[in-house]
């Protein structure tokens, strides 16, 4: 619920004063193969590697929260997506760069990462969110440990909400509503 009205906030102090407000949404990849190799204690210390990693590595101004399952999501005020590819690199790295020991075995821990921003990329919280799952389903579906950045507001007229949260990888299935 917090995450909730802090968007709502946020969204409404970027259209108050004509900025930009970016939402970037982090999925781990392969974490649900994790947990069914290694148990539900591994993927609980993979969700606070990665929940360290995105306190450490944003502003104080910045709202972390897990969104899902494996989801974490960040409200960047004030940010472009510019800034915001950069800041999503940063931490994609310093995952991929964990060193994670579960008894002998080492962990990957990578993250598929989305942006978007608004205003280019969404008129209101609900769409921005929509925007930024979609994107970071292509970056899961597409390399995985990578990013992408929502379409752009005239790609985004020609895309029905319908379509948003249908698969890029395979139309006919339509995307997971998140958890």
């Amino acid at each position: 619920r917090y995450f909730d009205e802090r968007i709502e906030m946020e969204i409404e102090r970027a259209r108050r004063y004509g900025r930009k407000v970016t939402c970037i949404m982090f999925d781990l990849d392969g974490f649900k193969d994790v947990n069914a190799k290694h148990g539900h204690g591994a993927g609980d210390m993979i969700l606070k590697a990665l929940g360290d990693i995105l306190l450490s590595q944003t502003r104080s101004s910045d709202i972390v929260a897990r969104y899902g399952g494996e989801e974490f999501i960040v409200i960047l005020p004030e940010t472009g997506g510019r800034e915001a590819s950069v800041l999503s690199e940063r931490i994609r790295t310093s995952c991929e760069n964990l060193d994670l020991r579960l008894g002998v075995d080492g962990v990957a821990v990578t993250v598929s990462c989305g942006i978007a921003t608004y205003p280019d990329h969404a008129a209101d919280s609900a769409t921005l969110l929509r925007m930024a799952d979609s994107a970071v389903f292509r970056a899961n579906c597409s390399t995985r440990n990578g990013y992408r950045v929502s379409a752009t507001s005239t790609e985004r007229m020609k895309v029905s909400p319908s379509l948003v949260q249908t698969s890029p990888c395979s139309p006919s299935l339509p995307r997971p509503a998140p958890q």
